[in-house]
């Protein structure tokens, strides 16, 4: 396999043949949407599977890149960090930037931070995916803790639900060998939250060690039909779920060093490093589930 640098003029049909295929048709990004007046003016890189492009990246010359998309039959071959260091010795020869930038969509934030990324923890939706931007100072291998799971100890205030969301499907990305979830409303939309709700079906699929233990403070009549339930229904051995009436507000734990407290809709607080509070947490909510008795409605399916 090369990597080529190149322009769009020189191999227009490659970096659209990957890019639809990525963004368009497995992420649902409109096609109106995908293709903008920056591809005439960026550097692109392609890498190449003997004649076949399989991956591709762009950089402007303010040094911030994207639209890095890798075919899913190459994927997980290290060819994303392969662009990213090529992405990275291009600007440093030809740019007079001393960092490169990127808007990351949330759920690729851990291979960025193992890259040597810093995020800036302000999230936006782009074509409706969750993003937030990530930069690194070329030739330093280093990151700060912002947003590092079992690292930052930062207690952030979390304003709107795509900021929850989105910070809870990074802190998933650590790896936590058990998760809780308290749920006092199961109608809050955080729970039916699409994108979390596919961090978590990743969570759990990337070791079997893991597992989720979800306890409601009610049943609720349509509950089977609810986006969580039928997760859990789908892998049911794995997500355990059970009922407690005496929880008085929604908890994400993340056992050992994390967590995350619901006020409200659009309102939370969070930790992704604060092992003696979380214990506490645990501790609590093992009684509760210690407690708990199982649903009276819902069949369970195993994987």
């Amino acid at each position: 396999m090369e990597i080529v640098t190149t322009d769009w003029s020189k191999h227009r049909d490659a970096l659209r043949d990957i890019r639809r295929r990525v963004f368009i048709e497995e992420q649902g990004v409109p096609e109106e949407l995908e293709w903008d007046d920056d591809d005439l003016k960026a550097t692109h890189f392609i890498v190449y599977d003997g004649k076949r492009p399989v991956a591709c990246a762009r950089l402007l010359n303010n040094g911030h890149f994207g639209r890095m998309a890798v075919l899913r039959e190459h994927r997980q071959q290290h060819w994303g960090s392969r662009l990213l260091r090529a992405i990275e010795q291009h600007a440093r020869s030809h740019l007079p930037v001393k960092q490169i930038k990127a808007n990351v969509q949330t759920h690729a934030f851990g291979f960025y931070h193992r890259n040597g990324f810093t995020a800036n923890p302000e999230f936006f939706l782009d074509a409706g995916i969750p993003h937030l931007p990530m930069h690194k100072a070329i030739g330093s291998p280093h990151q700060t803790t912002t947003l590092t799971p079992k690292i930052d100890s930062e207690r952030y205030q979390l304003n709107d639900l795509l900021s929850i969301s989105s910070w809870l499907q990074i802190a998933l990305q650590g790896g936590p060998v058990r998760v809780f979830l308290l749920i006092e409303d199961l109608t809050h939309p955080l729970w039916s939250d699409t994108t979390l709700l596919n961090a978590i079906n990743r969570y759990l699929r990337a070791s079997r060690q893991r597992q989720v233990e979800i306890i409601l403070r009610a049943e609720h009549g349509s509950q089977s039909s609810h986006p969580l339930i039928k997760l859990q229904q789908r892998l049911s051995s794995r997500i355990n779920i059970k009922v407690n009436s005496t929880i008085k507000h929604s908890q994400v734990l993340l056992e050992s060093w994390g967590w995350l407290t619901l006020m409200d809709e659009n309102k939370g607080f969070a930790s992704m490093s604060d092992t003696a509070r979380t214990r506490h947490y645990v501790e609590r909510a093992k009684t509760l589930l210690q407690q708990a008795t199982p649903l009276k409605e819902g069949r369970r399916l195993m994987i």
